[in-house]
Order: C-alpha cells, then structure tokens, then sequence
C-alpha cells in the first residue's frame, strides 16, 4: 500500500498543481482581453504588429495571414486538448491497474505457503513435482517481469532518440 502512495500521490499532486496553474493563467488572460474588448479584439491587437510586419515581407494580405494564424491556432488547441485529455485518461487507467496488481501481488505474496500446500494438495501430481512446477512457473514470471522492465528501458530510449527534438539537437535544426 506504501508504493501505492508513493506512486499515486505525486501524480495527484502534479494534477492538481497543473490545473491550478492553468486556471490562474487563464483568469489572468480573460481579465487583460476583457479590460481590451474580449478575446477576439484582445487576440486581434496583440498579433496586430507581427501580422503586418509578414505582410509587407511576404505580400499577403492580412485577413488570409490572420485567417491562417487563427486556423492553425486552433489546430494547435485542439490537439494540445486530446493529448492532456489522453494523457489524464491514461495516468488514471495506469494507476487503477497499479493498484489491482499490487492488490494481488500482496495477497498472493501473503499467502503464498498456504497456496503452495494447496496445490500439492490438489493437483494430481507428487507433491514434489508440483513443487518443481511452482519454481519454474516462479523463475517464468520473474524473467518476464525483467524482460518487460528492460523492453521499457529499450523503447524509451528508442522513441527518446527518435523524437524531432533530439533529432534538432543533433543536426541543428532552426540554427
């Protein structure tokens, strides 16, 4: 139950943290744009300047720049929104699972001699195969538990060195 709280507390905490700070980001904004006339006209006056400035550099009217801007924006928006929602779908499903593993972890570690003798008494084997079985079946799920551990450390190092940042880093892109 320990790991459970170590594991799930700072991860509520950030949660919790993270939502507080965008809602405090967000009043911060909504009380500028409204002293300025709203969103729009708040939105409309900050990129004003850049707008134009692209305008006269690259000869395209401001409206089609604008209409761009806003487009892409709200892409942006939309696909930032599915991530965060995607990834507090996942944190949760991930800590539910958490939580039954360890649940049956500690029950079948707790009585892990009682299920044992239980075996050799029911299955219709000699006590001492059943027992070999138990071990093998014990040394499996130990080498499975460390082949998915370093399957993970293998994948994240892969997606880490293939991510377009790391690939910027290396090539320097933007420089």
């Amino acid at each position: 139950m320990a790991i459970i709280a170590l594991v799930v507390g700072p991860v509520l905490s950030l949660a919790v943290t993270v939502a507080r700070e965008a809602q405090g980001l967000y009043r911060t904004l909504a009380l500028s744009s409204q002293s300025q006339g709203g969103w729009s006209v708040w939105f409309a006056a900050l990129v004003e300047r850049p707008l134009e400035w692209l305008a006269r550099s690259t000869g395209m009217p401001v409206p089609s720049l604008q209409a761009a801007l806003m487009f892409r924006l709200q892409e942006a928006a939309d696909m930032a929104l599915g991530r965060i929602g995607g990834l507090f779908g996942n944190v949760t499903s991930t800590l539910l699972e958490a939580i039954i593993t360890f649940l049956t972890l500690y029950s079948f570690f707790r009585g892990a001699k009682h299920l044992r003798e239980l075996a050799a008494y029911w299955v219709p084997l000699p006590s001492r195969r059943v027992e070999e079985l138990l071990d093998v079946a014990s040394e499996a799920i130990r080498a499975n538990v460390y082949g998915t551990l370093v399957m993970a450390v293998v994948q994240g190092l892969w997606s880490a060195s293939a991510s377009p940042s790391w690939v910027c880093l290396r090539r320097g892109c933007g420089a």
